[in-house]
């Protein structure tokens, strides 16, 4: 008998929080589970633990494989996934032990193609910081619907308070991995578009019929590598930003239809924040204050960013995101960076 629910957990160096991980997901309250753990070459510890889970537990397959990302690990963890439903757990994280009976029983109940539901912000120290309810109720969504979800989920119209609607990541909802196989829908690697889940959702969920979504948080998102991997700046990320960008405008181009200008808007807004981002970990870098300036002064000269600060609203946005694309849009590269740097204070 196939199981219910394969839970796909690309697992690279994360020895210290995996036992975390693989607590929640073994105790969950629906028992009929796969969990395929699947080993990206990990250079510690991670693949002899894995290997032992495999034999306590019969539920659990590993997968070995060379290191080749976040994104590509999930497409092998697919490949071999058996049951009805699939879900992705980064193996850092954990959820509620209640999680997929839940989102489960749901997705059956209205053979829904999804289920979305809101998660938990943990810090290093896995302390609660957030409560992230991004649905009210119990909520059905039909296929007339389903583009502006997915718009949503890439990023958000210009009035909205965030640069975040509903969020891109795939690791809070549940599909059916019978309809991801039909679509043919696989991830692209997180080191050629820096988001693998954008792109995915924006090519599986405006071809989905049903969307059910929940009021409940159940993923505990933790900020475990918040001091590293997210605040360290990385010149070749705008680059890759710019690429992000151009992709999802082919991708809604592609699916022409009516809520195609706020694809566009809920797409520019993200990227516009992505900049920002860029920026803040650029004024925050060991490099001098020249090399900055010279850094930013190319940023605010670049002929995408120009471009879409000449079409998109920007003076709808929150009024901190409202100023700064105003300096990127008369390319005041100092001012950027003093803007960015009182920003990261204030947030401090």
């Amino acid at each position: 008998m196939n199981p219910k629910v394969s839970i796909i957990v690309p697992v690279y160096n994360v020895e210290k929080y995996l036992d975390r991980c693989m607590n929640s997901l073994l105790n969950q309250t629906l028992q009929e589970i796969e969990i395929i753990l699947v080993d990206d070459g990990s250079p510690d510890n991670c693949p002899k633990k894995c290997d032992e889970y495999a034999r306590i537990d019969l539920r659990v397959k590993v997968i070995h494989k060379e290191n080749a990302g976040l994104g590509l690990a999930r497409n092998t963890g697919m490949e071999a996934a058996s049951g009805e439903y699939i879900a992705f757990v980064d193996s850092d994280d954990f959820v509620e032990l209640n999680a997929f009976d839940d989102m489960y029983n749901a997705s059956l109940k209205n053979n829904a193609e999804m289920c979305m539901a809101g998660y938990y912000k943990y810090n290093t120290n896995c302390q609660l910081k957030q409560k992230i309810s991004i649905f009210q109720q119990y909520e059905i969504f039909s296929a007339e619907q389903v583009n502006e979800i997915a718009y949503k989920m890439v990023g958000a119209p210009p009035e909205h308070i965030s640069d975040e609607y509903y969020g891109m990541s795939v690791w809070k909802n549940l599909y059916s991995l019978k309809f991801l196989r039909e679509i043919r829908v696989n991830f692209n690697s997180e080191r050629e578009y820096v988001s693998e889940d954008a792109v995915f959702h924006l090519n599986a969920v405006p071809k989905m019929f049903t969307i059910v979504t929940l009021p409940n948080s159940y993923y505990c998102y933790c900020d475990n590598n918040d001091t590293t991997l997210t605040s360290t700046f990385k010149e070749s990320k705008f680059k890759q930003y710019k690429k992000l960008y151009l992709k999802e405008l082919k991708i809604i181009k592609q699916n022409a239809n009516s809520e195609s200008e706020l694809g566009k808007l809920c797409v520019a807004r993200m990227f516009l924040g992505n900049i920002r981002n860029h920026m803040k970990q650029l004024v925050n870098s060991p490099n001098s204050l020249l090399v900055k300036y010279k850094k930013a002064k190319i940023i605010c000269n670049d002929e995408i960013l120009q471009d879409v600060l000449i079409w998109y609203p920007y003076k709808k946005n929150p009024i901190a995101q409202k100023i700064f694309s105003f300096l990127l849009k008369h390319k005041l590269a100092s001012l950027c960076l003093v803007f960015a740097k009182l920003k990261t204070i204030y947030n401090k």
